[in-house]
């Protein structure tokens, strides 16, 4: 059987009035991938984006 865990924080900061800083961070564990015994993954993912409202 296969199992996934997922977490995922993102932070987004107003700098200025029509400026955002914004980060993503998730985190994936899953244990025995396409039902096969024994094969794990760990992934990470981090992500910074700048955005801007005009």
């Amino acid at each position: 059987m296969e199992k996934q865990k997922i977490f995922g924080i993102k932070i987004r900061e107003q700098v200025y009035r029509d400026f955002f800083v914004s980060v993503h961070y998730q985190y994936a564990d899953v244990r025995n991938v396409h039902r096969q015994a024994g094969i794990n993954s760990f992934d990470h993912s981090a992500r910074f984006e700048l955005l801007l409202n005009y």
